[in-house]
């Protein structure tokens, strides 16, 4: 189970330097992006299957949702992370799988 001490801070957001964590093959990647002046102040949680790194996962592949820049919006990533984990447990199983595989010893 994620929790809240496993993605940083609220005040670590405020600088808009991606926050990228894991649990059991779920990767997920928070960020506070700088903002236009017509744009609504947001935290952006990605949420992608391992093993690969954001930049190198295919965006068919991640699921974004937003919420408001706040300390309620960020109390809610948490149990969005845990939730969208135990809905998509196969998903995360199998990327794992894939992943210790793919690094295996070959004999």
């Amino acid at each position: 189970m994620i929790e809240t001490y496993d993605i940083a801070s609220f005040d670590r957001y405020k600088h808009n330097s991606p926050f990228t964590g894991s649990y059991k093959g779920m990767r997920f990647r928070i960020v506070h992006p700088k903002k236009a002046d017509n744009e609504e102040d947001v935290i952006i949680v990605d949420v992608y299957p391992g093993p690969y790194c954001f930049e190198k996962t295919a965006d068919d592949l991640k699921v974004r949702t937003t919420y408001p820049y706040s300390v309620e919006g960020y109390e809610q990533i948490v149990p969005y992370l845990n939730k969208y984990y135990e809905e998509h447990k196969d998903m995360w199983v199998e990327s794992m799988s894939e992943a210790l595989s793919r690094y295996s010893p070959k004999e």
